[in-house]
């Protein structure tokens, strides 16, 4: 018996977080693509900046979406703030990329979003093992919104200057 391609829970709301990242963005006054083709690779969106004047700056921001409709499974007790498992392999390949990675943990019953910028907040060897998974800490006091985004952009300017 034929059964129809479904539409999952978790695809629904992988595309609800997917748009909030965007919809932020966008009011920020950036300008964002899905990379639908790369999410197997681990990255789900690019985001272009611009300056105070509109002009489109080089480089880009990369955001991978975690999204949950049971944030409470990931919340730590001990802290203020989420831990959610990313595979390892991906957070390698994050590390070695040249502009800033954004993996974000959308709260899908909230309608808000937590961010971490993994190049700064781990750190990996080589050969660190077997592990496929490693967990992410998302703060609390990490609300993606427009001024998180405008604090992305300048860190991008900032890696733009190094040599």
């Amino acid at each position: 018996m034929f059964k129809p391609t479904q539409r999952t829970r978790e695809h629904v709301i992988g595309d609800l977080g997917e748009n909030w990242v965007e919809r932020v963005a966008l009011k920020t006054g950036f300008a964002s693509q899905r990379l639908s083709g790369f999410a197997d690779y681990g990255i789900d969106l690019a985001i272009i900046t611009v300056d105070d004047q509109g002009a489109v700056e080089p480089g880009y921001l990369l955001f991978q979406v975690k999204a949950t409709d049971h944030p409470d499974e990931y919340r730590l007790r001990t802290d203020s703030a989420y831990s959610f498992p990313i595979r390892v392999r991906h957070l390698m390949l994050w590390q070695r990329e040249k502009m800033p990675v954004i993996v974000c943990f959308y709260d899908a019953t909230k309608e808000v979003a937590y961010w971490s910028w993994i190049q700064r907040e781990i750190e990996l060897k080589a050969g660190e093992g077997p592990r496929i998974t490693k967990s992410i800490r998302f703060p609390v006091e990490h609300v993606l919104n427009e001024e998180a985004f405008r604090l992305f952009a300048k860190w991008k300017r900032e890696l733009e200057q190094m040599p």
